[in-house]
């Protein structure tokens, strides 16, 4: 049937099999203290690294990032520069609205929460500079 190609066309090209995450984010972290992350991300194949801040209230902290993507999961470890805290994030690139975070300190304890982003880029653009 015409309609039915036609919609499985459409489908697969909808897809996010080459989703590019590289792109400047913006993080905000909806526990307690809140905090918001600047990181800029580089993708290679599957992985991911970057660099950039934590900002809580009026201090901001450097921090690098590693991570990766399978299917349409992210995960990415951020890690303050000179501090023990671990910050652990897990999205959805299908549903992009937001996703879930723990951070590990260094006194042994741990707080989690959700949080929401923004990207100032095209992370549904291929490899190939196509967009899908």
């Amino acid at each position: 049937d015409f309609s039915e190609q036609m919609q499985n066309d459409i489908d697969a090209d909808n897809s996010m099999q080459n989703v590019n995450v590289t792109g400047a984010w913006f993080i905000e972290l909806l526990g307690q203290p809140r905090e918001k992350m600047k990181l800029q991300l580089l993708q290679n194949g599957s992985l991911i690294r970057g660099q950039g801040e934590i900002i809580e209230g009026e201090k901001a902290h450097e921090a690098t990032a590693r991570g990766s993507i399978s299917g349409l999961e992210m995960s990415l470890n951020v890690l303050p520069v000179g501090a023990a805290d671990s910050y652990d994030l897990n999205l959805s690139l299908s549903s992009l609205a937001g996703g879930h975070y723990i951070v590990r300190q260094a006194d042994g304890g741990s707080r989690s929460g959700s949080f929401t982003f923004a990207v100032s880029a095209n992370i549904f653009k291929s490899a190939s500079g196509r967009e899908i």
